[in-house]
């Protein structure tokens, strides 16, 4: 319980240090413009390569899960609720439904509301909490998954999550703020789909995007199944 009353009481002094430091250096439009893009990606869109560091101190880039599905999702410390509201039902819908697909969740923390001179004092605080719920998380659905009987291969699905210090994660994908969380799920480096917290049904268009990226998938294993035809041999 004192471990428990302990960690409430310095995550309210880091929260209200970061309240106050947001009220006194707010950013102007000005800013804004020079620091993000002008529209956000979209669907279609190629995602550049990433490489920043998790919360956990490994590097990890987006260039070695081409073949995966990649999940990234944006939510400061309020929209975070609801972000993971919706993000574990949608993500167990889709495992059920198409266990084979490889998936990695990619939870980025806004966290542009910290000043410089305060980062290391607040990941010092932050990650331990953030570990856990990403590690709450990823056993929960591996859980779940033990429970529907489904099979799982050892690497999937991970689970990864940073911290956007300065923004530039969200420059990357176009976002100005994540007052509303942000979702994009990509397919073979491009946008198959963009949710946000307004998008009418979350899980029902989460779904429907997995729905677009196994029938690619299974496409292209029918087309890479085709023989070759013999060199020199006229068609039938």
């Amino acid at each position: 319980m004192y471990v428990k009353a302990k960690m409430r009481f310095l995550l309210f002094v880091v929260f209200t240090l970061l309240i106050f430091f947001n009220i006194s250096q707010s950013q102007t439009e000005q800013d804004k413009e020079t620091l993000y893009p002008e529209k956000r990606l979209m669907v279609g869109n190629p995602v550049p390569e990433l490489s920043f560091k998790d919360i956990d101190g490994h590097m990890w880039t987006n260039m070695e899960y081409r073949d995966w599905v990649i999940v990234y999702s944006f939510a400061d410390r309020k929209s975070n609720k609801s972000l993971q509201e919706v993000i574990p039902k949608a993500g167990r819908k889709v495992g059920e439904a198409y266990p084979e697909l490889k998936t990695v969740y990619v939870s980025i923390a806004d966290a542009t509301i910290v000043p410089p001179l305060l980062h290391d004092f607040v990941r010092s605080l932050i990650t331990p909490y953030l570990q856990r719920i990403n590690n709450k998380y990823s056993k929960d659905l591996h859980d779940f998954y033990e429970r529907e009987g489904i099979s799982l291969e050892v690497d999937k699905p991970q689970f990864i999550m940073a911290m956007d210090w300065d923004g530039h994660l969200m420059k990357t994908f176009g976002l100005s703020d994540t007052k509303n969380y942000h979702s994009f799920v990509v397919f073979a480096g491009r946008i198959i789909s963009v949710l946000d917290s307004k998008t009418p049904d979350f899980i029902k268009t989460f779904h429907q995007a997995f729905d677009k990226i196994n029938a690619t998938r299974v496409s292209r294993e029918k087309n890479e199944e085709l023989p070759e035809p013999a060199v020199g041999s006229e068609p039938e």
